[in-house]
């Protein structure tokens, strides 16, 4: 293979602009120090000038290349990396297409989108790692902004980044169209001023369009999450971040209100965390409450989709086994059970995790209500909470 110097020169700008690119893109805890940036450097210069070629293998090579390069250098996982290269892929093609918008009308010469691959039109060359330098600061600014108002609202942000990132995929694919295929390859076209001009204006207002669309999108998610936010912290208890006790409570109505309909049956439990009052006076309230999320924790992350658990208060929990018999639900609460025994044999904590349960099943031939379902099972539980009462220096979590 001869050495293509205009091709290594390409490359070498190329890896500049993915290095500042994919240093934007990541979160700040993840960004490289000065001597990894050197390393990266040098593998995105390397993988450039032999891979990033006119060849869809070559490419998807160059970006697993990097992809692994970003996960070993900058410790991060598989979906953070593989979003920054797509996103660095994204931010690259929209410079080279709007670059080549600019070409028909600054330069009156039509160039394929794909003639930044080969480092040829150093002029063109020029113009798109000039916008290219646009677009980094404006995703800079852009991704700021996202960040405060995710950050502000407390929301998951990877529902709308991931419906911003779509929506740029479909923006790149429309511009990718859009110059392969405007009548601007015949020599003649391009010589007229007033063509080039209505061309220029027409495709940039689609860039403007498209940008202003995304803004609106963005407030539309965001007006989502707004709502949803309050939704979810009037439902939400706010210590343990499970349902409070009138969501709980609602929760279970409509189960009741479903079981009717379906002709199905649910099971309720009563769960009381034990010594929690002990556990406040000797180590203080602060400790207290992270016995009581510590509980909940466990428990939420052992049930099933469909099964909820809400905070009655205090010590008081309500789980809801959707579509579950009684004894269905017990053996789940005996997986529970293990949990807590594995938790107070490797966690070097003050208190151990103990509780006591009560059980009550309801099924569509019973003609009882949510408040008389949930007295059978604190009933029971009251019975358990004797017993555990009387197991001093024994078990405090028996199987049932």
């Amino acid at each position: 293979m001869t050495f293509e110097l205009s091709r290594f020169i390409f490359a070498f700008l190329e890896a500049f602009i993915y290095v500042i690119m994919i240093h934007v893109i990541l979160p700040k805890q993840a960004r490289l120090d000065f001597k990894h940036n050197g390393i990266f450097f040098v593998v995105v210069t390397l993988s450039s000038y032999f891979f990033l070629k006119d060849s869809l293998f070559l490419i998807l090579l160059f970006s697993t290349i990097l992809i692994i390069s970003i996960i070993i250098l900058n410790k991060v996982n598989v979906y953070i990396a593989s979003i920054s290269m797509i996103i660095a892929h994204i931010l690259n093609t929209l410079a080279s297409l709007i670059a080549t918008t600019f070409a028909i009308y600054i330069f009156k010469a039509q160039y394929d989108y794909r003639f930044l691959l080969e480092g040829n039109h150093y002029e063109a060359v020029l113009l798109k790692y000039v916008i290219m330098a646009i677009c980094v600061y404006i995703f800079k600014i852009f991704n700021s902004l996202f960040n405060r108002k995710t950050k502000i609202q407390k929301i998951n942000p990877r529902p709308v980044f991931f419906t911003n990132v779509v929506y740029l995929i479909l923006i790149t694919l429309f511009s990718m169209e859009m110059i392969e295929y405007i009548p601007t390859i015949y020599d003649q076209v391009l010589m007229i001023p007033s063509l080039n001009k209505l061309l220029f204006t027409g495709i940039m207002m689609a860039y403007i369009a498209s940008i202003f669309v995304l803004y609106i999108l963005n407030i539309y998610l965001f007006k989502s999450s707004d709502y949803l936010s309050i939704k979810l912290s009037s439902e939400t208890d706010a210590l343990t971040g499970v349902l409070n006790r009138k969501a709980g409570i609602g929760y279970l109505k409509e189960r009741m209100q479903n079981i009717q309909l379906k002709k199905g049956q649910l099971t309720v439990c009563f769960m009381d965390v034990n010594n929690l009052k002990t556990v406040n006076d000797e180590f203080g309230h602060k400790i207290g409450d992270e016995l009581i999320k510590n509980t909940s924790k466990i428990v939420k992350s052992a049930l099933r989709e469909g099964d909820e658990i809400a905070r009655l208060g205090g010590d008081e929990f309500l789980i809801v086994f959707d579509n579950c018999s009684i004894e269905q639900a017990v053996r789940a609460w005996d997986r529970i059970i293990e949990k807590f025994e594995s938790f107070n044999l490797t966690e070097r904590n003050v208190y151990d995790i103990s509780v006591s349960v009560g059980f009550s099943e309801y099924n569509h031939k019973m003609n009882i209500t949510h408040d008389h379902l949930i007295e059978l099972a604190d009933s029971e539980m009251y019975r358990n909470k004797e017993r555990f009462k009387r197991m001093k220096g024994h078990s405090k979590n028996g199987k049932w």
